[in-house]
């Protein structure tokens, strides 16, 4: 368990890191929105979980354009998507995007730069308050019983 503390805990800080690294590096600029892609069924249940067959209508990832600071036109697609869709074909989105690599875009409304690091993060804590009690019980158990049993030699 301590183990897995500390693995999720470095794998949030790498996160942390490279997010933060996108998010000073990143350019902001405008797109348009191409096309509605419907998620593919087993893609939308990795985003959604268990949740995905409970969703009635299609679940919706964005095809979007934009240009970059040297005018180049780049397509790509959301990582993320929604049901209903919250944007239609034509809606004008923020895109952000590293100069060096504009084909790893992002919409920014549909992009939470923390989620990873903050998820990997919560279950590190967690794996550390399992792991703590079941550290620490058996010597808080031969102190307890040590005060209860002064004459005790042990």
């Amino acid at each position: 368990m301590l183990v897995s503390a500390i693995v999720l805990a470095c794998t949030s800080l790498v996160i942390y890191l490279h997010t933060r690294n996108f998010l000073r590096s990143a350019v902001r600029t405008q797109g348009l929105v191409t096309k509605l892609v419907p998620m593919d069924p087993e893609d939308a249940h990795a985003v959604f979980g268990d949740d995905s067959a409970n969703i009635a209508a299609p679940i919706y990832s964005y095809a979007y354009s934009f240009r970059d600071s040297r005018g180049a036109e780049h397509r790509a697609v959301s990582s993320f998507g929604s049901s209903p869709a919250e944007c239609k074909i034509g809606d004008a989105v923020t895109v952000l995007y590293l100069p060096e690599h504009p084909e790893n875009a992002e919409l920014q409304d549909n992009f939470d730069p923390w989620a990873g690091a903050v998820f990997t993060g919560q279950f590190a804590v967690l794996c550390l308050c399992l792991w703590l009690p079941l550290v620490l019980f058996p010597t808080i158990v031969r102190r307890f019983h040590r005060e209860q049993n002064p004459n005790h030699a042990g």
